[in-house]
């Protein structure tokens, strides 16, 4: 499906960083990320919830290394 949305630019950029590693479009990474949020990966290890750049940030140490 298609739409629109407004996102924040650094998430953005996350996802471009993805799309380009992963060798795929920038909707699929999306997808695949809301799916892994709504499948509960919404708090970080102390149990508090993840802000959007910790959230971001774990994932590119996850696939970046970094």
């Amino acid at each position: 499906m298609r739409t629109t949305i407004d996102i924040d630019d650094h998430l953005l950029d996350a996802v471009r960083d993805l799309a380009r590693l992963r060798r795929c479009t920038n909707g699929e990474v999306v997808s695949d990320l809301l799916r892994q949020a709504l499948l509960g990966e919404r708090v970080a290890s102390t149990g508090a919830p993840m802000s959007s750049t910790a959230v971001v940030n774990r994932i590119r140490q996850q696939l970046l290394g970094f």
